[in-house]
């Protein structure tokens, strides 16, 4: 990085500010207070931005905004960077000058910058910090060594030294690319896991490749062996099935012969037996004439009881028929006697209301009555008159309702005596006699009838038996069926009866082959699946023996690998390049250049060394980064030494630490200030205008000092001068 530019407005005690840097080395001088040290660390404000979390305290006084801008350049590239304040607001803006062209060329085309500003501060600041390889503690170890702050390095803890060491030496790229092996590694690792996993469950499959082969012959051999037990049971079965047929069939002809002998039998004992019902039905024919007879006697009887019991019945009915009849008119007239009483009741009732009604008209028609039953006023001959006619109307009414009354009771009266005369010409005949014992004889010849029928037909079946039992074809028939007999009993005679049972055992041992055929088949089914199943896994395994071979070739390069990310994770750790930069390269670097110019600036620190290592008082050795200052009276602190040794020591080691910085590849490192070094004599001071005027080339180097001598002794010089309206630079 190489500051080219810095312009600013209302910043600190510049109201305008406006510097153009070049190379070599500067001496910015001016009195105390006049501005050179806020000139001078602008380059940190814009780089970095305000220690503290505001700008605002480095607006000038009277101001209402501010603003500082730096251009740089920085690995061929051109950048902007700006900073304001306005009204509590801070702003920051990064850009990248896209054609390359220096501020102050002549005839330099028109410049284009393009913006680099990120989301927010934090993420532009980081992109600053990024381009440029310096944070803030590096640059103000190595790049600013600051008033009263040149210390920032040498003061610094042992762990601060190796954290700004660290950031000067970009070892945290080491971290991240051990950090990236790392997560390599896990990832190695755990494929050489998963494959190791694969292999061993494939080694498993694999080793059951032996036991399956083994057990595949033995199915093959159970396969045929089965076969062969149930094709043999399968013949033992259809053998026995033959012989039971054989048996059954023998056994059926013996039954039929058996059975055709006992039905000739049969026959002929029946036929016999019909001969000898014939002759028993002839001996029968008498004694069923004689019961016919007697039957026939009985029936006549039952036909006369039935004569005369019809007779008995009609003369009891005609005798009830008269009861009821009677019975009948006697209710009949105790009804018409009733009506007659009412019908007495009502003409009593009719004869007081045709007098209440006649004496009521007479009273009106001779006067006697002359006012209202109801109200007692006087009734006027109008109304006399009306009521009159009205009682005379309802007297005629009721006179014709006597009148039908009295019809209608006298047809009652009529009515009543024809009843009385009509029960008194009915006669009721007495009982018959004899119609109970008639019954009970007819019920004791009830069957008569059902008994002749029944001998009848008997007789008819004993005649027809008779006369079917005297014929030749009756007699031919008993004949033959002697000689069938005979011919049957001949042919089974020449028949073997089967042993018992011997069907029924032959049918067993069928089964029982035919059961084993089937268990035999089974077993060879069985055994052929099985057999398809450990071919099957038998074919797996030794898929599985290939893919375990090829797991173990795959897991012993991934432990190949495995083992240079291990040996990468070690060499980029803190404990691998990184310390080696450190040790074998950075320190000596830092420590040589360090007491070269020491020893140019003089003093009593003959050299200095910068240790890692510590021992503990128990005898343990820490990490550590210790400066140890060497003279010729032995080691000491560097803070026991005067203010002076301090700085001059400071001085140094900033300078070897600049030497780091510019030997790392992505760094770009061309600037350097220092703002009033103190504790230097002119010898001194002279030696240090000289190291300051070798390293200035291509660099810019600032030195700001109130001593106005020193300008002789740089290759330039400006001066810092404050007036009413601020701070300004003269050339």
């Amino acid at each position: 990085m190489k500051p080219i530019r810095l312009t600013a407005r209302g910043y600190r005690s510049f109201d305008v500010l406006d510097y153009a840097f070049v190379d070599g080395a500067t001496a910015v001088t001016g009195a105390n207070g006049a501005g050179k040290s806020t000139l001078i660390g602008a380059v940190e404000v814009a780089l970095f931005g305000p220690r503290s979390r505001s700008l605002e305290p480095l607006v000038r006084e009277g101001n209402g905004e501010m603003q500082i801008t730096l251009e740089f350049q920085h690995a061929g590239e051109f950048y902007r960077v700006r900073r304001g304040w306005k009204k509590g607001k801070s702003t920051l803006d990064l850009e990248r000058l896209d054609l390359a062209d220096l501020h102050g060329v002549p005839d330099a085309p028109s410049q284009t910058w393009a913006a680099l500003t990120q989301g927010n501060a934090a993420v532009s600041q980081e992109l600053i910090e990024q381009i440029i390889g310096l944070s803030r503690s590096t640059f103000l170890a190595s790049c600013y060594l600051a008033q009263r702050e040149s210390d920032t390095f040498t003061g610094a803890q042992p762990r601060d030294r190796k954290r700004i060491l660290s950031d000067a030496l970009a070892l945290d790229q080491w971290q991240t690319d051990c950090d990236k092996v790392g997560a390599d590694r896990l990832a190695f690792e755990r494929q050489v896991t998963e494959i190791s996993s694969k292999a061993g469950a494939l080694a498993e499959r694999a080793r059951q490749a032996g036991p399956l082969t083994l057990e595949a012959g033995d199915l093959r051999l159970a396969v045929d062996v089965e076969a062969a037990l149930a094709a043999d049971a399968a013949l033992a079965a259809e053998t026995n099935a033959q012989r039971a047929h054989e048996l059954d069939q023998a056994d059926t002809a013996w039954k039929i012969a058996t059975a055709t002998v006992a039905a000739a039998r049969a026959a002929d004992t029946a036929h016999r037996e019909k001969l000898s019902a014939a002759q028993v039905a002839r001996e029968r024919l008498d004694g069923q004439a004689t019961d016919l007879v007697r039957l026939d006697g009985l029936d006549k009887e039952r036909a006369d009881l039935l004569v005369t019991r019809d007779l008995l019945t009609a003369q009891d009915a005609a005798r009830t028929e008269a009861k009821r009849r009677r019975t009948e008119l006697a209710s009949k007239a105790d009804s018409l006697a009733e009506s007659l009483s009412r019908a007495a009741t009502i003409t009593t009732s009719q004869a007081a209301e045709h007098l209440r009604l006649t004496n009521t008209l007479a009273t009106i028609e001779d006067g006697t009555i002359n006012h209202c039953d109801r109200c007692q006023q006087p009734l006027p001959d109008e109304a006399r008159a009306a009521a009159a006619g009205s009682l005379r109307r309802e007297l005629a009414e009721h006179t014709a309702a006597i009148a039908r009354h009295d019809d209608d009771v006298r047809d009652v009266e009529q009515r009543f005596a024809a009843a009385q005369d009509a029960a008194r010409t009915i006669t009721i005949p007495d009982p018959p006699e004899g119609l109970a014992d008639v019954d009970a004889r007819l019920a004791q010849l009830e069957r008569v009838p059902v008994e002749i029928a029944t001998v009848r037909e008997r007789i008819a079946g004993l005649d027809a038996q008779v006369a079917a039992a005297d014929t030749d074809e009756y007699r031919e028939r008993a004949r033959l069926l002697s000689y069938e007999l005979a011919e049957a009993e001949l042919q089974l005679s020449a028949i073997e009866a089967p042993a018992p049972g011997a069907a029924d055992t032959a049918r067993a041992a069928a089964l029982q082959a035919k059961t084993q055929a089937d268990a035999h088949a089974a077993r060879a089914r069985a055994a052929s699946e099985r057999l398809a199943a450990v071919t099957a896994l038998l074919e797996q395994a030794q898929t599985a023996l290939v893919d375990h071979q090829a797991a173990e070739l795959e897991r012993d390069r991934l432990h190949a690998e495995l083992d240079i990310l291990t040996r990468l994770e070690q060499a980029f750790g803190r404990d691998g390049i990184p310390a080696w930069i450190v040790e074998s390269q950075a320190l000596p670097q830092i420590e040589n250049e360090a007491n070269r110019i020491l020893s140019r600036l003089g003093g009593a620190i003959s050299r200095v060394e910068l240790r890692t290592e510590r021992e503990t008082k128990t005898g343990k050795v820490n990490e550590a980064l210790d400066i140890v200052c060497l003279t010729d009276d032995g080691e000491r602190a560097l803070e026991t030494f005067s203010g002076g040794e301090q700085s001059r020591a400071e001085i140094a080691l900033a300078l070897g630490l600049v030497d780091v910085l510019q030997s790392r590849r992505d760094t770009d490192l061309r600037y350097l200030a220092l703002d009033e070094p103190s504790g230097l004599d002119s010898q001194g001071t002279e030696a240090l205008a000289e190291i300051l005027r070798e390293r200035a080339a291509g660099t810019v180097v600032l030195l700001a000092s109130h001593d106005a001598s020193l300008r002789d002794q740089f290759d330039q010089s400006i001066v810092v001068e404050r007036g009413p309206s601020g701070s300004r630079v003269a050339a």
